[in-house]
């Protein structure tokens, strides 16, 4: 079955032909496990000695484990069953066979602690035994857990917990019996295999006979016990390159240029025997000093680029879609369209330089300082006139969040908390119980479509209600109380009468309150209405 999953085939396709005759043969075979048969009771009336022998063994296959009851009788006779076995295949992540030996190790110890636990209420078990046919998994489990690495020691440390007392030996490979079961057989192969079913055949022989040698890490050699506990590394320092340092040491630009240009000054008048010019340095003496820095940058950082151009190779899609090329000097440089534009050649062939490199993040800030802090869409567009970054946005956005003034210039803005709501805007369910009203205005109107229509001036009554919103507007012809209260009563002969009005001190809302309170004394309480000034 995990060759299948290796295999990767589909439900509906034919496996290759190894698996197909494995599979074949097994079906063939299969009916032949019927011939196997068992003993239902392994135990006897009159025991003496009772023993339980557990073996373990891997392979490339998997691991697998087997306890064995060894019981003595009288007149030396000596019967031995296999009560209980369990196999598992190996990961499919490569795992070391001394490690898959140690995985059956711990698996047989969980198998022989329930063992224990199930037989110690039927019988009195003497003796528990633990055989293993690996050197290196006994010089494992006879130290401590914290001499290996996390896989060996929490599996070391499993086995030495879970069967604390249980005594471990070695065995020779031909004698383990679970050997057949971490390899594997054919049902005709295990149908009279009594290796499987009764144990080496020592098993059979009296206890004193046994040549076994206890577990000593002593004995089996430093070189094994120690496999997997030290590891050697040797670590080659090298020189690191000058530019690197400079741009590494300072955080200027500028000044990184003007080292690198007075280096090259002096090389040069060396070469030419000449001690003139020790002035300031020129632009053109600044433009070659950051030529060098680019096209070091770019060697570290586009190297399989630039081999790939110089020997006209393919180069990965990306940089197909920007059309790069190297200049005269070897710099990598952007094409595009621009060829024949009047653009000066860095405008139109920009350097290309890396994201997250020391270098770009220099010229950002340079650039962000230089034109006093302008923002990013200025910074990147006074950064294309000669460099083309990869995921400038980013980049930009990275430098000018570390800028100290211009996180000092623009602080966060404090926002208060709003006050609590007043009751008579959360407390009423009813539309319009609760209204605010206002005048809006004045507006021109007509009384008439005729010819020589009268224009008037008129205003707006909105009435807003507190609770949820909704407006009523109403027409008034004048800013009079009886206007108002006109007005009013068309509101409520639409709305519904209200409880509360909220206003200002207009003239004509403290008439029409008046009035109102006036009426009232005439009304009964549910009917009044009380006014908010």
């Amino acid at each position: 079955m995990q060759r299948l999953w290796i295999s990767g085939i589909g439900w509906d396709e034919i496996p290759a032909k190894p698996i197909c005759d494995i599979w074949v043969q097994f079906k063939l075979e299969l009916p032949r496990l019927s011939q196997i048969s068992l003993p239902r009771f392994i135990f006897a009336e009159k025991l003496q000695r009772c023993q339980l022998l557990g073996f373990c063994d891997a392979s490339e296959k998997g691991y697998a484990c087997a306890v064995y009851l060894r019981i003595e009788l009288p007149n030396d006779t000596v019967k031995s069953s296999l009560i209980i076995a369990k196999s598992r295949v190996a990961p499919l992540k490569t795992v070391s066979l001394p490690r898959l030996e140690l995985l059956g190790a711990a698996l047989l110890a969980e198998l022989l602690k329930f063992i224990i636990d199930l037989l110690s209420k039927l019988i009195s078990i003497n003796e528990v035994l633990a055989f293993t046919d690996s050197q290196v998994v006994l010089a494992w489990l006879s130290s401590s857990p914290h001499k290996w690495k996390t896989f060996v020691a929490n599996r070391v440390s499993q086995v030495q917990e879970t069967i604390p007392t249980v005594p471990w030996y070695h065995i020779s490979s031909g004698e383990n019996p679970v050997d057949c079961a971490s390899r594997g057989l054919t049902p005709s192969n295990l149908i009279n295999h009594p290796l499987w079913f009764q144990g080496p055949p020592w098993i059979l022989l009296p206890r004193a006979e046994w040549d076994l040698v206890p577990m000593d890490g002593s004995n089996l050699g430093k070189s094994v016990a120690l496999s997997e506990q030290k590891t050697c590394t040797f670590a080659v320092t090298l020189d690191p390159n000058p530019l690197d340092c400079l741009v590494t040491k300072f955080s200027s630009i500028l000044k990184i240029q003007h080292i690198i240009g007075y280096v090259l000054r002096f090389t040069s008048n060396t070469k030419a025997k000449s001690r003139d010019h020790w002035g300031v340095l020129t632009e053109i003496e600044n433009q070659n000093a950051l030529r060098i820095l680019i096209r070091h940058v770019q060697s570290c950082s586009f190297s399989d680029v630039i081999s790939q151009l110089r020997t006209q190779a393919l180069i990965p899609k990306p940089f197909r879609k920007l059309a790069v090329f190297l200049d005269a000097d070897g710099c990598l440089r952007v094409g595009g369209r621009l060829k024949h534009s009047d653009l000066s050649f860095d405008a139109k062939h920009p350097y290309l330089l890396p994201r997250n490199h020391r270098l770009t993040h220099l010229l950002i800030e340079n650039m962000h300082r230089k034109h006093l802090h302008v923002g990013l869409n200025t910074v990147h567009y006074l950064l294309r006139q000669q460099f083309w970054i990869l995921s400038a946005r980013r980049a930009i956005q990275k430098v000018l969040s570390q800028c100290v003034k211009c996180f000092r210039v623009k602080p966060k803005t404090f926002t208060p908390l709003m006050g609590d709501l007043p009751s008579f805007r959360i407390c009423q369910l009813k539309c319009f119980s609760q209204v605010a009203l206002d005048y809006a205005g004045p507006l021109k109107i007509t009384m008439g479509r005729h010819r020589g229509a009268k224009v008037m001036k008129a205003y707006v009554c909105i009435f807003v209600c507190c609770t949820t919103k909704a407006i009523h507007i109403e027409l008034v012809s004048d800013l009079t109380s009886d206007a108002f209260i006109a007005a009013f009563r068309r509101f409520v002969a639409r709305r519904g009468k209200c409880t509360n009005i909220f206003s200002d001190c207009g003239t004509n809302f403290v008439g029409a309150r008046n009035q109102l309170e006036k009426l009232s004394q005439f009304a009964s309480e549910s009917l009044q209405i009380r006014w908010h000034q």
